[in-house]
């Protein structure tokens, strides 16, 4: 079977925004990470005497992760801004490659965890986790 070209990744079409601010400063390696607290389509209930149904799993609840650099300080701040206010705000990450294009939508985010600080000898990145109570994704050619 001959291989099919797949295409081209670029991590520089990749946007993260925040509340209508585009987040930069992020980390070389994985600097953004979208998980369903409960990842599962269907969900299977079962009888006392066997017989089954599957449950569509409405919940789409989700926790974003940003990975920032040490020294995005002006992404840092703004994020702490959002905890700090209680802010309740929109979340999308944006991948644009030509005609196609990822989006994930998240709605009613908070901040749901400050990122743990260290200090080393190089640049450690910062964790901040961002929660959603409903979170959708799309991926389509325009």
């Amino acid at each position: 079977m001959a291989q099919e070209f797949q295409g081209k990744y670029n991590p520089e079409d990749v946007n993260i925004i925040v509340n209508g601010v585009t987040i930069e400063g992020v980390d070389e390696q994985t600097f953004v990470e979208i998980e369903r607290l409960k990842p599962e389509e269907y969900m299977v209930k079962v009888g006392a005497k066997g017989d089954y149904t599957y449950v569509k799993n409405l919940d789409r609840s989700a926790k974003i992760k940003i990975t920032l650099k040490q020294n995005a300080r002006r992404s840092m701040n703004y994020l702490a801004s959002l905890l700090e206010s209680d802010a309740v705000f929109d979340t999308q990450i944006v991948r644009k490659a030509g005609p196609y294009k990822e989006l994930v939508q998240a709605i009613n985010c908070v901040i749901g965890m400050r990122p743990r600080i260290n200090f080393a000898a190089e640049e450690q990145p910062r964790q901040w986790e961002i929660l959603s109570g409903k979170l959708t994704e799309t991926d389509k050619e325009e």
